[in-house]
This record gives C-alpha cells, structure tokens and sequence, in this order.
C-alpha cells in the first residue's frame, strides 16, 4: 500500500515545485522591492534647500446660481541657503512675478510667504510636508520609477468676512485626497490632488462649495 502512494505522493511535491517556481519567476520586480517610510519622505523633503516646481490649478466655486472657474499655472522657485524665492503665475489672460530678495520692498512679508504658507502655490515642500505630517496615509503602490503614495486630509478653517455691521463667521469643512509620486529613495517627483470644502457662512445663512483640482512636478535645485 505504502510503495502504490509513492509515485502519487512524489507528483503532488513536483506539482507544488513547479507551482512554486512560476510564481516566483513571473512575479513583478516591483513585489520585491521595499517602499521609502512616510519619515523616509518627510526627510528627503527636509533636505531639500534649493528647488524648483510647477504646479497647474483649477478652482471652481458655486455660490447660489452663480459658477466661476479660475485656472493658474505658477512656476515657482525657493532658496533657504541665500534667503530668496521667485514666483511667476500665468492666468490665460495676463501674468504676474513676485519675489522675495533680500533688500527689496515687502521683503519680510513674501519670505514669510514662502517659509510658512503650505499652500502648493506658495512651497510645494511645504504642501508635500504639511499633508503627509497631519494627513493620513491610506495606500502605497509601487510603479514604474518609484512609489505612489495616496494620502486623506481632513481639516476644518473658521474665520469671519465682512464689516462689524453686517459681518458673518465662516466654518470651512475640507477634504482633500493627494496622490504623491516618489521615487525609490523617497524624494518627491510630483503629483495631483483634489480639494473640496464648504463657505458656511453662519450669519448669512449662506453654504458656497469650492473645488480645487491640481497637479505638480518637481523641476530641481534653484540656480540662483
């Protein structure tokens, strides 16, 4: 009975031998390889003094009956070694430069601008920073060149417009998702993101809804 089972038994191992090995030998080089660490990312982009990127963003806002859309594509640039940053904004219609320049006019308030302000427009690496630090990160997937890491920012923003006579309090609930393009180091490369929030103006019994959809690329060191 025992010697019958042998050769059913020597099958099944060659069976799972030959499984095993068309597994291993038609699986993607990418299942192999091992994802930068959000602290990876986050220091990649602490190291970074000099830089260059160019993002393209397209905000849409409903208030009532009334639709609006406006489209910027800002070249920006930010040197922490001499102190200075570049910003060039192209509207469709017309254009616009400001700079920080140590020296010149406004200087403090644009520095502060691009050393504080996490706004894409104003510092991708503060963008990038700020997002993964107080976002949360739902996903990681490996792709050609690098890592795509998925990223879900909740966040609520409460100020007050108007005049004392007539004012209103404003509660601006955000949701922002962000899909940032690393490479296998963990220095950013560029991305997209989609940002949707309410106006709700308390006073006014008034709700605008605002979305934003942008993109963003790395260009490398400012040479300035």
């Amino acid at each position: 009975m025992g010697t019958k089972r042998l050769p059913v038994l020597v099958l099944v191992v060659l069976l799972i031998a030959a499984a095993a090995y068309h597994f291993i030998s038609t699986s993607s080089p990418d299942d192999a390889r091992t994802p930068p660490s959000v602290s990876d990312v986050l220091r990649a982009v602490d190291n970074q003094t000099s830089f260059c990127w160019r993002a393209e963003i397209l905000t849409e806002r409903t208030s009532g009956d009334v639709n609006s859309t406006f489209r910027r594509e800002i070249t920006g640039c930010v040197n922490y070694d001499n102190r200075s940053a570049l910003w060039r904004t192209d509207y469709g219609n017309g254009s616009g430069v400001m700079r920080a320049f140590p020296g010149e006019k406004f200087y403090d308030i644009n520095w502060n601008l691009a050393t504080q302000s996490w706004g894409v427009e104003w510092n991708v690496m503060n963008f990038i920073s700020t997002s993964l630090k107080k976002g949360k990160v739902v996903e990681v997937k490996a792709v050609q060149g690098g890592y795509l890491f998925k990223v879900a920012f909740n966040w609520t923003s409460s100020y007050s417009v108007g005049s004392i006579e007539n004012g209103s309090r404003v509660s601006a609930p955000h949701r922002m998702e962000l899909f940032l393009l690393v490479d296998n180091d963990g220095n950013p490369v560029g991305g997209n993101f989609t940002e949707m929030y309410e106006e709700r103006y308390v006073d006014w019994g008034r709700i605008d809804r605002v979305e934003i959809r942008g993109n963003f690329t790395l260009l490398g060191p400012w040479k300035h």
